[in-house]
């Protein structure tokens, strides 16, 4: 069993430990359902979510892909009708152009290609077009049988068959068996994040000799939802926190800040122009994009039921569920994901009371999670009945009695908890099953995303000012200032990098990484050595700090992250111009420091946070 698979298996029978025995948690998958489960699907049935690609490529256990964004400029996405869409792909000169560039970047040897299309008509129509060019094609759908398929697949393989190339519609999208694949072809409409990275992994597959396969997306005009191809290649980075800012730069790069050993990764510019210019223009939380990508998802699952909370971290390539959660559809925060199933009106939700769906809320506005605390008061109350905060501590290195104290007092404040009972009307066996199903996601994301640590807070994980209060102990969650002084020795930064269109703020503050260990930070106005905060940092001798690149994107507020403790050092006098509500130009005091980071920043985050190397000073 590799690490990543050991540390899992440990977390994941932690967790178990602290549920109802009988109670499903979800975590390991039968093979029916790792049917679905892309190129995970061949790890010994282990659990997808905790392998990402990413990781699967650094740690070689798949191919790393070559992947080149052409743009075509004889398709015109902007027909509604797919059969207009396919006629437009397949007709004779955009052909033509496919083979071209096909040719361009065709592996020595036999080609065996899949080409994934938009219907079976346009499979067909191209597998014509093909073998009408001495290109030996096959269109292969739904209607086909299995020994049909089969058939198919091995003579793609067989170097001695001249098949090279099998269009399909959408059965490749399930765990199929073609390790030779060696290139990818998509000849329709990026749909969905999730349905892009399951198809670029079916040609991921090792076998002898393959080094690594070439995914070539034919990318059309006057296609707004091309911007799904740029999202599904940027959750192959490390940064949790995709805004579009982060995008619009990867895309512009190449994506080149990824640093996947193996991958490249090449857009044509025109094809950047465009996208990037939708994602400036796209709201990702509006309710028609969300919905979108959610039936993208439930169709990717094969399932009439909705999606349950572990579905979106059992799949690899599942949509962000937070951004579902915390989207403002419909003119309010939803605050829960069965609200955002109400709002888009999914036929299978299950009917609970209002009290029930306000507990709801309350849990789910917890998540993500930072502490494990509250969810595991709350299953020990749903699952036990019984509530005994000694048999949680040990639960990790953070979890004690003090912070379970803390954690009651917040579920007792939020009215989650009544005289230490569950604050429900009724509790039915659908109802506990949905909460369940929440806590399980919750306790096994945090698990994924912080597993075991001793310090009070994980380097580069990320926290919203509210839950680093009750990481604190404190007893309320308002910080309303950029800086904090809870003792005469220690502060808190809390450090926004772009200001632009802060309402609070019509100027900008130098706070930028002078390198990998070096912070610079500057005070709020009218500031000095012996007025305003300057005697407090003054007496600072550590200082944690907190960063964040923009505090709000399509209406969703951004956690910061965690860069860990440092010491202030270079103090020196600056000053910054304001302007006043007559229009009339201000100069204010300032005070400059230099933040001393008692660890190096890692590579994989200087391009997200525009951190520039030590060589670059």
């Amino acid at each position: 069993m590799d690490e990543c698979h050991h540390a899992a298996a440990t977390s994941y029978k932690k967790i178990m430990e602290y549920f109802k025995p009988g109670f499903m948690l979800g975590i390991t998958a039968t093979p029916e359902r790792m049917d679905n489960q892309d190129v995970f699907s061949m790890f010994d049935k282990n659990v997808p979510y905790e392998l990402r690609l990413r990781d699967a490529i650094k740690n070689d256990l798949v191919v790393p892909f070559h992947y080149y964004g052409i743009r075509d400029k004889l398709v015109d996405y902007s027909y509604r009708e797919s059969s207009k869409i396919a006629k437009e792909i397949a007709k004779v000169g955009n052909v033509d152009f496919i083979i071209e560039e096909l040719n361009k970047h065709r592996p020595q040897g036999k080609l065996k290609s899949i080409a994934f299309c938009s219907s079976i008509a346009h499979a067909t129509l191209m597998a014509q077009e093909f073998e009408d060019r001495d290109i030996t094609s096959v269109a292969l759908t739904g209607v086909n049988d299995l020994g049909q398929r089969i058939k198919a697949f091995n003579d793609l393989q067989d170097d001695s068959n001249p098949l090279e190339i099998i269009f399909t519609v959408d059965i490749l999208n399930e765990g199929v068996d073609i390790p030779q694949v060696n290139v990818v072809l998509f000849l329709r409409p990026t749909e969905s994040s999730t349905i892009f990275l399951q198809q670029l992994g079916r040609g991921l597959r090792k076998y002898e000799g393959k080094q690594y396969v070439t995914i070539l997306d034919f990318i059309g005009n006057n296609y707004k939802r091309s911007i799904q191809m740029a999202m599904a290649l940027g959750t192959l980075g490390t940064s949790t926190i995709i805004e579009k800012p982060y995008l619009m730069e990867l895309i512009r790069d190449d994506f080149k800040a990824l640093d996947i050993p193996g991958v490249v990764i090449n857009i044509d510019d025109l094809s950047k122009e465009e996208i990037i210019d939708y994602i400036k223009n796209e709201n990702f939380n509006s309710k028609d994009f969300l919905k979108k990508d959610y039936e993208n998802f439930k169709i990717y699952l094969k399932q009439e039921k909705y999606p349950s909370h572990m579905d979106y971290l059992n799949n690899d390539c599942a949509p962000d569920l937070m951004r579902l959660i915390k989207s403002n559809i419909a003119g309010s925060k939803n605050t829960s994901y069965y609200r955002f199933l109400q709002k888009i009106e999914e036929p299978t939700l299950p009917i609970f009371s209002e009290s029930q769906i306000k507990f709801i809320d309350r849990l789910s506005d917890l998540l993500p999670l930072v502490r494990a605390d509250e969810y595991l008061i709350i299953n020990q109350l749903l699952n036990e009945d019984k509530l005994f905060l000694n048999e949680l501590v040990g639960y990790n290195n953070n979890v004690k009695i003090d912070t379970l104290n803390n954690s009651l007092y917040f579920l007792n404040k939020d009215n989650l908890i009544v005289n230490n009972e569950l604050n429900i009307d009724k509790i039915s066996d659908l109802f506990k099953d949905y909460v369940n199903d929440l806590l399980n996601y919750g306790l096994t994301r945090f698990e994924i995303e912080f597993g075991e640590f001793s310090s009070k807070f994980k380097l580069y994980r990320n926290y919203y000012k509210e839950q680093i209060q009750k990481i604190r102990l404190k007893e309320t969650t308002m910080v309303v200032k950029g800086t904090e002084f809870p003792t005469n020795d220690i502060t808190y930064f809390y450090v926004g990098l772009n200001k632009k269109g802060d309402k609070k703020n019509n100027f900008d503050y130098k706070d930028l990484f002078l390198s990998p260990t070096v912070f610079q930070w500057e005070s709020v106005k009218d500031t000095t050595f012996d007025k305003g905060d300057g005697p407090k940092l003054e007496r600072t001798k550590k200082v944690h700090l907190f960063i964040r690149k923009m505090e709000k994107e399509d209406g969703i507020t951004l956690p910061f992250t965690y860069f860990g403790e440092g010491t202030l050092a270079n103090p020196r006098k600056s000053t910054v111009d304001d302007v006043d509500k007559n229009g009339n130009v201000v100069t204010h005091d300032t005070v400059l420091y230099d933040v001393l980071l008692d660890n190096r920043v890692p590579e994989e985050y200087w391009f997200d946070f525009e951190i520039p190397s030590d060589e670059a000073k």
